[in-house]
């Protein structure tokens, strides 16, 4: 899993360099604009707020897999929240 999360923020890292260079190369209207530029801004950030997730799913596996079964449940716990925070901003 820390392989995943490496790559993640690599790739985010990379997106977010290669749309500001797009954007203020390319776009004359500068950065936020929805060409090439502005697209992969928004999917390197959307890599890079994803991170945090990862990390909480990896956390639980590592927790489940050990038998540490009140940390477990913490982190389960975690997780539904955050699903259920995305779910309310996906029913909105």
């Amino acid at each position: 899993m820390t392989r995943l999360l490496r790559f993640l923020l690599f790739t985010s890292a990379t997106l977010l360099v290669v749309g500001l260079i797009a954007c203020l190369s390319t776009d004359p209207h500068g950065p936020g604009t929805a060409g090439f530029g502005g697209v992969c801004i928004t999917i390197g950030l959307s890599m890079l707020v994803s991170i945090p997730v990862f990390n909480v799913l990896s956390a639980l596996v590592t927790e489940i897999r050990e038998r540490e079964w009140p940390f477990a449940a913490a982190t389960a716990a975690v997780v539904a929240l955050l699903a259920y925070n995305v779910l309310q901003k996906i029913g909105h």
